[in-house]
């Protein structure tokens, strides 16, 4: 059975990664971390990513949830490369329902009145904007978050890293990730090759190849 994948290539510049210490590039690394993962309702955050362990999303589970996350790269080697995933995590609220609570907050405050006895109407047309925000920002504390992870493959030996996707938001996602991990302390920098579609995935084995590149995804 087969079926395609769609990825993004970076080539990366710097100084090469067998001249780096591999102490300082695992620093580098776990500032930037994800956190153990925890559900956390009460987060009005709309999204958060770190790095994480090249371990599928299936194997969070609830045993693993809260438990520390400690690892470095020696973890993550594979034949001539090593591999990681980012974890993003982020939170949606629907149009339709920010739109229906905010009108019947809307209807509740114009009906209210304030400690002199005076209609509430005029506080609710100057401060739509902020009551607006405050109803979303409330929603989001309720919300869960959704998960998406992104692979990460990075071929030391010829200076290019592969993600796999093409979607504009997660490659800027993983491009700022990169800057913050791996130039500001490492001085490396990346620059998208043009993205290639519909790379040959094998599912049995899970292994896509890509002129000479072995791709192994969890």
């Amino acid at each position: 059975m087969k079926n395609s994948l769609s990825i993004t290539r970076y080539k990366v510049f710097g100084p090469p990664l067998n001249s780096l210490s591999t102490g300082d590039f695992d620093k580098c690394l776990q500032k930037y971390m994800a956190p153990p993962f925890v559900l956390k309702p009460e987060s009005r955050e709309e999204i958060s990513y770190g790095w994480q362990h090249p371990e599928s999303e299936e194997e969070i589970s609830a045993e693993s949830i809260g438990k520390p996350s400690v690892w470095d790269t020696s973890l993550c080697q594979i034949p001539g490369a090593f591999r990681m995933k980012i974890r993003v995590e982020f939170k949606k609220i629907p149009a339709s329902l920010l739109n229906l609570v905010y009108k019947n907050k809307i209807k509740e405050l114009s009906l209210e009145t304030d400690s002199a006895g005076a209609p509430k109407s005029k506080f609710v047309k100057l401060n739509k904007k902020e009551i607006r925000e405050e109803i979303k920002q409330e929603l989001f504390s309720r919300a869960l978050p959704e998960l998406k992870f992104i692979e990460v493959v990075w071929y030391h030996n010829r200076d290019e890293i592969v993600i796999d996707t093409t979607a504009k938001k997660y490659c800027e996602i993983f491009e700022n990730l990169f800057f913050h991990t791996f130039h500001k302390g490492l001085k490396l920098e990346i620059i998208k090759i043009i993205p290639l579609f519909h790379v040959p995935l094998n599912i049995s084995g899970d292994i896509a190849n890509l002129d000479g590149y072995d791709i192994a995804l969890g």
